[in-house]
């Protein structure tokens, strides 16, 4: 083979490969969690934390948002390890599981990265909460010096895991992506801010209608970062993702027991529904009317 040959032959390769390995990444209903998650309850809208918590769109990862997600968690890995030179670090319960936590009847949950102390800035146990960040949204928090201003679904989040756990405080450390800059907080627990997120939970998992939006158009720059299905969906120009959590006949039981797991129902046939029922659906599937889509003159 002459030289000039192989390199066509492996610059011919490299796009093809990567290409297959785009093509090969997809999501299904096996991707959505079945909870509403403290991570994501800052969120700033509660209809599109419905219509997640609903299964009314898919994840809408592509590969490359897969591939930053698998990069933060090994930056969240290689910061414990770092962390763990100096401090006591633990990760995973007496059963080798990762703490988790659930709330309203299971519905509400999620799980912390893991607990430390014996800091140079104190001995007490805290909440440890790792993230990863771009060079400009680095700069951002180093120029407000406070995860509250910067990021407030980081801060609920951290709110609602220093309630799950009883701790006062998270020590809240972030890895900036482009040049390993780190930064960290000692974030107080603020029991508003708890009561807040538990209360809105309670209410878009109680809820059996979407709520109305937050955001004025379809162009605000929030409804742009969905992906086109999830966007076609959330302002109802598209059916959405058929199971049991978007028919009339399913909802979540919710009551004063402590389930790790929520449980759903279906009214018409009387039993409870697993999650592999709840994505199947049905012959007897109705979608909840406010999800189909407008009829030109109607109003949502």
């Amino acid at each position: 083979m002459s030289h000039k040959s192989f390199l066509d032959d492996n610059l011919l390769l490299a796009p093809t490969t990567l290409a297959h390995l785009d093509n090969e990444f997809s999501t299904s209903l096996t991707d959505c969690r079945e909870h509403l998650g403290m991570s994501q309850i800052g969120h700033d809208d509660d209809r599109y934390l419905w219509l997640q918590f609903r299964w009314a769109f898919l994840p809408g990862h592509d590969a490359r948002v897969h591939r930053l997600f698998s990069l933060g968690n090994a930056i969240e890995r290689e910061i414990i390890e770092w962390l763990r030179r100096y401090c006591d670090v633990i990760t995973h319960d007496e059963s080798g599981e990762q703490f988790r936590f659930a709330a309203v009847s299971g519905h509400f949950g999620g799980s912390i990265d893991g607990v430390i102390r014996n800091l140079i800035e104190s001995d007490q146990w805290h909440v440890l909460e790792c993230k990863s960040a771009s060079r400009k949204k680095f700069a951002e928090l180093i120029k407000t010096q406070s995860v509250e201003r910067w990021n407030y679904q980081y801060y609920v989040q951290a709110q609602c895991y220093m309630a799950m756990t009883g701790l006062k405080r998270c020590y809240f450390v972030v890895y900036c992506k482009d040049d390993s800059s780190l930064y960290a907080e000692r974030i107080k627990y603020r029991s508003s801010v708890w009561q807040q997120a538990l209360e809105r939970a309670q209410r878009i998992i109680a809820a059996a209608v979407p709520p109305a939006s937050s955001w004025p158009n379809e162009m605000y720059y929030r409804s742009r970062w969905l992906s086109d299905q999830q966007r076609a969906v959330y302002w109802r120009k598209q059916m959405p993702v058929r199971s049991c959590r978007t028919c009339v006949y399913a909802c979540p039981l919710v009551d004063n027991t402590n389930r790790p797991v929520g449980q759903w129902r279906c009214q018409l046939h009387c039993h409870a529904l697993d999650a592999n029922e709840q994505r199947r659906s049905c012959g007897d599937y109705q979608c909840i009317p406010d999800l189909v889509p407008e009829t030109k003159g109607e109003t949502q």
